[in-house]
């Protein structure tokens, strides 16, 4: 392997790490630890570090393009360390890296199919800001990179 390919999948894998410690490392907090209006959240608390990770989560992978190499890359990464955590990989995305509309198309399909978080790449973060704020509000953890 080249320094470059390892650095890349280090990369992607520490990044789906961070993906799942946020969606499962939080056990200590409730839901009044966090505030809901719409921007920031406030303190969420402690988490316990000897919480279990939970099995069988479902994380959807959502490039700015699939087939792009650059993230064909991080999502191989991803889809490695999701099985090493006993969880589920997909990814949908565009076939074109200029396609918004099909990018906030994929968002709402992956809220609808009540995915357990998600890791976007966002084209454009305003056009996405409205799907990625409903994503969340159905408790799905978004994460992008």
């Amino acid at each position: 392997m080249r320094k470059s390919s390892i650095r890349r999948t280090c990369a992607a894998l520490a990044a789906v790490t961070s993906l799942a410690l946020a969606a499962t490392a939080c056990g200590g907090t409730t839901k009044d630890d966090v505030k809901d209006d719409g921007g920031a959240a406030a303190p969420a608390g402690k988490a316990d570090p000897n919480a279990a990770t939970k099995k069988g989560l479902t994380v959807g992978f959502l490039p700015k393009q699939v087939n792009n190499p650059y993230f064909t890359s991080a999502d191989k990464g991803g889809e490695k360390a999701l099985q090493e955590l006993g969880s589920s990989y997909k990814e949908v995305g565009p076939s074109s890296a200029t396609d918004t509309s099909g990018q906030v198309s994929y968002v709402n399909t992956l809220t609808q199919q009540q995915v357990d978080a998600m890791a976007v790449s966002a084209q454009d973060p305003g056009a996405l800001c409205t799907a990625l704020k409903q994503a969340m509000k159905n408790k799905i953890k978004v994460v992008t990179y």
